[in-house]
């Protein structure tokens, strides 16, 4: 391995993921010595999510233009009738997947990180009731290897591997799981992206077609375990057969993935001498699956404080917390009022979204963008009830979520993109 020895490091980041690459370059930043280590042979190998995320975000995040495809049309395909909504300037948009986890590891090695490649991590090194480090295979030699840090950060996807083995999470009882195609399929109209739902596109889920550019479309199917025993993959043929522009199309690429279907909270993020990220933490939001972004933000905050907690020789979870306590002010209601839609969405049946297109069509394309990225916040809300009758009832119950009241039954289900 070039750069330090394995070792002593301030800070050990276990996933290369966008959340624990972020990480990584935080608390680089920060001063902190960093090692990241991942099981792959290659960061973003293999393609585990759909890319779907939305400009603006990706904006404040500094993500070059270069590594996502901007789309001008949604389209929101039910049962039988759709809802389209056009746009002068594209809000969404489709990432380079690889291409963005390459460029954050990139970022992260710049800031003064090291990355290992194929060291599988085994266990948690645990020490007076808090984590000082991993023990790992290193994939190159086999040997068994240990990495000690002042902060681990768990950036281990939905296994969250090191805050399960050190007894702090109890793993995530419902998941959702996407099957995706990358096809080849230059008749695709790449201004637009399509999202599908009904019994015959995914039951208890949602179908998507999204461009990213170079005549290529990724074509996925997403549903929950254990919910449902249904495989995403025997939807494919029948999702692209009713999406425009496929016809000849063929796979370059086949993905899956897993992506938690997490209510805010439920994860643990802080331990004594640990910090957990991403799809580990159950980051994403439950409304579609969309995680990157997210996590990417997270990362960054963790980084940060990881840094913090070494130049303050203070790696307790009263002092990690701090992490904990900006990711809920940022996020924590949002998602929330994401999951509760979600629980409501995922009971639809074929009748009740026909019943609910009407309802859809009478909202804006700025709105419902903005519905769709996550965001619900009370002036939008508001907003939408003055449009039509039956959204204030809607939007009432939304800002009753935001408050932490229920606004139905849990009917736990993801409307999943497989995992960021």
């Amino acid at each position: 391995m070039l750069g330090q020895p394995v070792g002593e490091w301030d800070v050990v980041v276990v996933g290369a993921g966008p959340a624990g690459l972020r990480a990584a370059r935080a608390a680089a930043l920060g001063g902190a010595r960093t090692l990241v280590l991942d099981k792959a042979d290659a960061v973003g190998v293999p393609v585990r999510t759909s890319g779907g995320s939305f400009v603006n975000e990706l904006q404040k995040l500094g993500v070059p233009a270069g590594l996502y495809h901007p789309v001008t049309r949604l389209r929101f395909v039910g049962p039988r009738s759709e809802a389209v909504y056009d746009y002068d300037e594209p809000v969404a948009c489709v990432l380079d997947v690889r291409g963005l986890y390459q460029h954050l590891a990139q970022e992260a090695i710049a800031a003064g990180a090291t990355l290992r490649l194929r060291a599988r991590v085994e266990e948690p090194i645990q020490e007076n009731g808090g984590v000082v480090g991993v023990r790992f295979r290193d994939g190159l030699s086999g040997e068994a290897r240990e990495a000690r840090a002042r902060v681990v950060v768990d950036a281990s996807g939905h296994a969250a591997l090191v805050a399960r083995r050190a007894g702090m999470h109890p793993g995530f009882g419902s998941v959702g799981y996407g099957a995706e195609l990358d096809l080849f399929a230059p008749g695709f109209d790449e201004r637009e992206a399509v999202l599908l739902v009904g019994a015959q596109a995914a039951p208890r889920g949602y179908a998507w077609a999204f461009p990213h550019g170079g005549g290529r479309v990724r074509l996925g199917v997403g549903v929950t375990r254990p919910h449902t025993d249904l495989d995403p993959r025997a939807y494919l043929e029948p999702v692209a057969a009713r999406v425009p522009g496929l016809r000849g199309a063929s796979p370059v690429e086949v993905h899956t993935g897993l992506v938690p279907a997490a209510a805010p909270g439920e994860a643990p993020l802080v331990a004594d001498g640990l910090l957990v990220v991403g799809d580990a933490a159950g980051q994403a939001s439950s409304l579609v699956g969309e995680g990157i972004r997210y996590v990417m933000r997270a990362g960054d905050l963790a980084g940060g404080v990881a840094a913090q907690a070494v130049r303050a020789g203070d790696a307790s979870r009263g002092f990690l917390e701090r992490y904990a306590r900006t990711w809920r002010r940022e996020f924590g209601r949002d998602l929330r009022v994401a999951h509760a839609v979600h629980e409501r969405l995922v009971s639809y049946d074929d009748a009740a979204w026909e019943e609910r297109l009407p309802l859809l069509r009478a909202i804006p394309p700025g709105p419902f963008a903005r519905l769709l990225a996550g965001d619900f916040s009370p002036g939008l809300l508001l907003e939408l009830g003055t449009r039509h009758p039956r959204l204030l009832a809607t939007a009432g119950r939304l800002l009753a979520a935001r408050a932490g009241r229920r606004v139905g039954p849990s009917r736990g289900a993801s409307l999943g993109e497989p995992v960021p």
